[in-house]
């Protein structure tokens, strides 16, 4: 295997849309040379000038209305900074949860 100690080099990204709801989707991202952020392009399955949040999974510990969203934008039609976490439980390896903003309804949780 091509790469560095075992590992191979470069990123891959995956992005599965909810085939249940539109304006949601899971994204995988693979950072083996272990940048800050990684490109990722949205254009599939965002139009400009939509907003959108992004929360990484491994933020969310009991209730998503209780994380903070790692990305809170609006689309311009250029690939998308995600930010990486590099946690040492998996440091080649974020998932995300991505909505669009208008089908975000949260629960404001009040316990």
């Amino acid at each position: 295997m091509r790469g560095r100690n075992g590992k191979p080099t470069g990123q891959k990204v995956f992005i599965f849309p909810n085939k249940y709801e539109k304006g949601r989707a899971n994204v995988g991202i693979f950072n083996w040379d272990g940048h800050a952020t990684v490109e990722v392009d949205l254009g599939n399955i965002l139009e400009k000038g939509q907003n959108y949040v992004v929360y990484n999974c491994l933020d969310i510990k009991q209730l998503i209305e209780k994380s903070a969203p790692a990305l809170n934008k609006t689309y311009d039609g250029a690939p998308v900074a995600f930010p990486m976490r590099r946690d040492k439980i998996s440091p080649d390896f974020d998932a995300y949860l991505f909505w669009l903003r208008k089908n975000l309804i949260l629960h404001h949780y009040t316990g």
